[in-house]
């Protein structure tokens, strides 16, 4: 095809992808969401002849059917549900049957024989130096002069050294084109492939696992900092655990805020990803808005509960707010991955369950004699922000009963505090409505909790199954992390 003519098509073919293609794809997106964000077998049949089509016109115009299928991509929704749902439904074809049949059609392309004689491996042994070089020893520099350590320089080196697909789909296309020979095609594919292989042993060598997994999640921590973990795993309970969170943070210290996002693995150890913006998006707004700033952190993981440990391990947490997102509270909440952290945690942990929305203007704070640290600073805290706290304290025997107001010149708010034997009944008074929020000190000893143990553990028989509910358990009061600690 004449040059002329493959530029002219090449502009008509993209002027048409871009302004009719593109706009023709705006009531796919449409159907898709109107279907309850699901494709169909015509929707997924539509994209498919998309794909081939762009395919085909481009190979024509003497370009390369791979400009036309990214064309195609390029020119999709870029809904995330869309993308996603898109690249699933495409993935099984993709990866099962195209890779591996792709893979395989270079290797009956590739005669190794024809790399043969001393001069061949020669300008082979050429190939892999500047290949190295290029790349390892580029980037190592680079990264070195940029501020990393050697280790790290190197660890990325290496990896940006690791050949794979888009070589290879680059070295067919030249060879397809006619722009490399037969013997120097042979060439590159056995670099791509030495390349390649060499990442993983090479990397264990420079940067081992233990190391890696250290440096991935520890950071350093100024003084005057309290740092907390928020293990996240729904968007929607992001914000409520921060406040939640905020009520135990010492006056006098500056919080520092990691939201963890553990995935499911089947395999391999903990390791970093690159954070799910959907995930963690309503915290961080929520985090701006307070004026305060989230530090994301997303890694795959085959245990989830140790690695929530870990990571409090070596962020130094000082406290851990997680969820629980029952509806109402039936089971054991002491069971499965928050017991195992309300037992082994060295930090203070903290268990919210959000029925009432913040701010929360009539708090219960259960307390009791020897309350751990936590319930104290949350009752502290909540004295100049609510309008009413009642916080209950186990005196023994006998019935006590005094009011106390205090007055804070922010609030105006009192604070009213009864002390009362176990297990005892009491509703608020007339006027002043249900809690918006409890906060209790889990008792010690507990093997089990469900709804009908923490309302007689907080005194209050009726309410707990529509207030919002923040249970804490100091560092010093639990399982193995107390006999640690000490």
């Amino acid at each position: 095809m004449p040059l002329w003519l493959t530029l002219t098509g090449t502009v008509v073919y993209l002027v048409v992808m871009v302004f009719g293609a593109r706009r023709a794809l705006v009531p796919l997106e449409a159907t898709y969401h109107n279907r309850g964000s699901r494709f169909s077998g015509d929707m997924i049949s539509a994209v498919l002849l998309l794909l081939l089509a762009s395919a085909w016109v481009t190979e024509w115009l003497g370009i390369h059917a791979l400009f036309g299928a990214f064309v195609a991509g390029a020119i999709m929704p870029k809904d995330p549900g869309f993308m996603h749902d898109l690249s699933h439904k495409l993935e099984d074809v993709t990866v099962v049957f195209l890779l591996p049949l792709f893979f395989a059609f270079t290797g009956l392309r590739t005669s190794i024989g024809l790399v043969d004689g001393a001069a061949m491996w020669f300008y082979f042994t050429l190939i892999m130096m500047v290949a190295v070089a290029g790349k390892f020893g580029g980037s190592a520099v680079s990264a070195r002069i940029t501020g990393l350590s050697w280790r790290e320089s190197g660890a990325l080196g290496i990896l940006m050294n690791t050949r794979g697909l888009m070589e290879l789909v680059i070295l067919t296309i030249g060879l397809e084109l006619g722009v490399i020979s037969p013997a120097l095609f042979a060439m590159m594919v056995l670099m791509a492939l030495l390349t390649t292989a060499m990442t993983t042993p090479v990397l264990e060598l420079l940067y081992p696992q233990r190391l890696l997994h250290q440096s991935l999640l520890v950071s350093e921590e100024e003084v005057g900092e309290y740092t907390i973990l928020l293990p996240l795993s729904l968007p929607s309970a992001g914000p409520g655990l921060l406040d939640a969170a905020l009520l135990v943070v010492p006056p006098e210290r500056q919080p520092r805020v990691y939201a963890l996002h553990l995935i499911a693995a089947e395999g391999g150890p903990l390791r970093l990803i690159a954070p799910e913006e959907d995930v963690f998006a309503p915290l961080i707004r929520h985090a701006v808005e307070r004026g305060l700033e989230v530090r994301p952190l997303s890694l795959f993981s085959r245990d989830i509960t140790k690695d929530i440990l870990d990571v409090a391990r070596v962020k130094r947490a000082k406290l851990i707010v997680t969820g629980w997102h029952k509806p109402v509270l039936r089971g054991n909440i002491l069971a499965g991955t928050v017991g195992t952290l309300l037992q082994e945690a060295d930090a203070d942990v903290g268990v919210f369950l959000q029925r009432a929305p913040a701010p929360w203007r009539h708090v219960l704070v259960s307390r009791r004699d020897g309350t751990s640290d936590p319930v104290l600073r949350a009752e502290q805290n909540l004295k100049d922000t609510v309008e009413a706290t009642v916080t209950w304290r186990e005196d023994g025997p006998r019935v006590e009963r005094r009011d106390e107001r205090s007055r804070s010149a922010g609030a105006g708010g009192g604070v009213s505090t009864v002390a009362v034997r176990p297990a005892t009944e009491r509703r608020p008074r007339d006027g002043e409505g249900g809690y918006d929020l409890i906060i209790a000190s889990l008792p010690p000893g507990l093997l089990e909790l469900d709804e009908s143990t923490l309302g007689r553990a907080v005194g209050v028989h009726e309410g707990i199954g529509v207030s919002s509910v923040l249970l804490l358990r100091g560092r010093n009061t639990g399982g193995a992390a107390q006999e640690r600690v000490a």
